[in-house]
């Protein structure tokens, strides 16, 4: 399992926290600050965190599009 969020300063949806030996922690492919882009081909940008979750709990097949967010070094 995996808790998500609304970033404060970007407004994207991310990945706030993964479970210790959930499935998402157990597959590697999930990480906290990921941002969730889409959930079974339904852009989440507009939709608050609550209403991404009922989509989650409410499918039994999940195809979620992922984007890594790095964090500039730059000064």
């Amino acid at each position: 399992g995996a808790t998500i969020k609304r970033d404060e300063h970007t407004g994207a949806i991310v990945v706030a926290r993964i479970m210790r030996g959930g499935a998402a922690d157990r597959s590697g492919l999930i990480h906290v600050g990921d941002e969730l882009r889409e959930v079974n081909g339904i852009p989440v940008d507009d939709k608050k965190p609550e209403e991404i979750i009922h989509i989650l709990v409410n499918n039994k097949h999940l195809k979620i599009n992922l984007e890594e967010l790095r964090k500039s070094n730059e000064t």
